[in-house]
């Protein structure tokens, strides 16, 4: 016996589905982010400034007279919103070929389907990994781009990325770069143990990350191994590895969202310097809708971000792209 999938049934039980598992479909997209499931969120209504003071030394030499000495230099780093958005459209055409021809598991005879498991696997092996994938690579490599009205954007424009912050920060002169040259298979753990040793003295042995592209990060440690043989991963989830820089007190955690890059940047864990931001009394991931519209299903939401840092002083990053 056949069953037909209506536009009309499959839009109510997303909707059910998309409020019932709300927490479990933002915990998978949280998930399979890289710098945001390790970074703080930070909410706020459009824009976060954290304020940057800088003084003088303070400590002199004793005398009777009041001499005092301080200077103090104030700046913000600014970090403004920006929207993005989730706009589908599938045709009953589209759903019914999908269903037959991939979830015939789903269909038993002489009963209506309940379409729950279908209506999830659209949420759940369409959207989601799809759209989890799009925002990992935006947090480093996004540029944004505002639409041409009526035309769809590239989802690498919606935001800008670490990448964008870190290199606009560089141009401005807020940002002193480290010089390393371009990475090479064969001297990785030379130029990381120099990135290592040029870094201020009060960050020289400060614990934190570095972060690098995933290729680069296993060059490294496939050059550390044939240098100086022994264990250099770091075993606590098998499915994220990371690599020790001995001697400063580092780790290296390899960045799939980060390829293709040559940068290097040095989070110290105690500065909490790294921020993404998110829009307050929105979802923080994007909340599905579904409606019906001339025979389709649409599905649409929204939500906003921002990739950017608290304090320059606390970033370090070398001089490659």
């Amino acid at each position: 016996m056949a069953h037909a999938i209506t536009i009309e049934a499959a839009a109510g039980t997303l909707n059910q589905i998309a409020v019932a598992y709300d927490k479990q479909i933002h915990q998978t997209i949280k998930g399979g982010l890289e710098f945001e499931s390790s970074l703080p969120m930070i909410q706020c209504d459009n824009k976060y400034s954290a304020v940057n003071a800088e003084v003088t030394d303070p400590l002199q030499p004793y005398q009777a007279d009041f001499t005092p000495n301080n200077q103090e230099t104030w700046d913000a780093v600014e970090n403004e919103l920006q929207h993005g958005k989730v706009d589908l459209e599938f045709t009953a055409k589209e759903l019914e070929e999908f269903f037959d021809s991939w979830a015939p598991q789903w269909f038993e005879l002489d009963k209506d389907p309940s379409m729950w498991d279908y209506a999830s696997a659209v949420i759940s092996q369409l959207v989601i990994p799809r759209f989890t994938d799009n925002l990992n690579e935006t947090s480093y490599k996004g540029v944004r781009v505002e639409p041409t009205p009526g035309t769809p954007g590239a989802a690498l424009e919606t935001f800008d990325g670490f990448k964008k912050k870190i290199g606009d920060a560089i141009t401005a002169g807020k940002l002193t770069t480290i010089a390393t040259g371009a990475l090479a298979t064969g001297t990785m753990h030379d130029q990381v143990k120099d990135f290592c040793m040029q870094l201020p003295k009060h960050y020289r042995l400060l614990p934190g990350v570095i972060y690098m592209a995933a290729t680069r990060a296993l060059e490294y440690a496939e050059d550390y191994a044939e240098k100086k043989p022994r264990t250099v991963a770091v075993i606590s989830d098998p499915n994220k590895p990371i690599y020790r820089v001995d001697h400063y007190n580092k780790v290296i955690v390899p960045m799939k969202c980060m390829e293709g890059s040559d940068r290097l940047i040095f989070y110290p864990a105690i500065t909490n310097n790294m921020i993404v931001g998110t829009r307050r009394k929105q979802s923080i991931y994007p909340r599905f809708r579904f409606q019906v519209f001339d025979r389709k299903l649409k599905v649409l939401s929204e939500f906003s971000r921002f990739y950017g840092f608290r304090f320059w002083d606390h970033l370090f990053v070398n001089d490659q792209e």
